[in-house]
Order: C-alpha cells, then sequence, then structure tokens
C-alpha cells in the first residue's frame, strides 16, 4: 500500500470514528474539495460539510472496492453506505431525516501533498442517492 492510500484510509478512519481533531491534522488547510454541484474551499469550509453528512449519516461507512494509486495521487472505487438518521442540509435546504439506509457508488480521485489531503473530488451516483432517500422515483 501506498502513502497516499495509507492516508486515505487514516482519513476515513477519523471520519467514520467521528475524530474530528485527527481528521483535521490530515487534511490541507487549503484543500479543494468537490462533490457533485457543492465545493469547499479550504479545511474551513470543508469540515461544516463533513460535519454535516456526520450529523445526517451518524454511522457513514466506505468500502474501497478497487484503486489506482501514483505518486501522491489515488483514484478509488467505493461503495459508501450510512443510515440518514440526522437533518441533511442540501442546496434545495434542510432534508429531515429518513430513516433509510442509503448505499451508494462513488469514485474519488485525491492529491496529497506534505502528509495531508491537498484536493478531493468526489464522483458520486446522486440517482441511486437520491432514490433510496425517497426524494426521486425509482426508474421503471
Amino acid at each position: 500500500m501506498g502513502q497516499a492510500k495509507d492516508l486515505v484510509d487514516r482519513v476515513w478512519d477519523a471520519m467514520e470514528s467521528h475524530d474530528l481533531e485527527a481528521f483535521d491534522q490530515l487534511i490541507a488547510p487549503a484543500i479543494d474539495f468537490t462533490m457533485g454541484g457543492e465545493q469547499a474551499q479550504g479545511a474551513d469550509q470543508f469540515r461544516p460539510f463533513l460535519e454535516g453528512y456526520l450529523r445526517a449519516f451518524p454511522d457513514l461507512r466506505h468500502e474501497v472496492v478497487d484503486h489506482v494509486e501514483s505518486g501522491e495521487t489515488i483514484a478509488l472505487e467505493l461503495i459508501v453506505r450510512g443510515t440518514h438518521t440526522g437533518p441533511l442540509q442540501t442546496p434545495q435546504g434542510e432534508l429531515p431525516a429518513t430513516g433509510r439506509e442509503v448505499i451508494w457508488h462513488s469514485v474519488d480521485y485525491v492529491k496529497t501533498s506534505g502528509g495531508q489531503i491537498a484536493s478531493w473530488h468526489v464522483y458520486t451516483d446522486n440517482l441511486a442517492f437520491l432514490t433510496q432517500l425517497g426524494l426521486v422515483p425509482a426508474p421503471a
């Protein structure tokens, strides 16, 4: 396992155990983060985004299906799962907890620098996510 994979695993361990102080040490102050249409520039914008997801999905878990690593860059294919037990802030407003378990696929493209995450771009299956939350009808 390379250094980038080890660093990403440590980030998920901190995230999934809600150890945000450890998480803060692993994220570069000027991190560039995107997920779908949402962006966070810098750790001060990224941490509230993460806190919102952990509030909505306190049991959030990531399973790495496959990964490719080159130097300080890594791309990962993931299965992400969590139970929606808290409110989720969306661009359209707050979504109350649905109590539903959601499982979605994601590809994350991560760049590291100096032992920290410098850039994290998430490409996820938003339709599956929204369908499982009951916000979009299931495809026929």
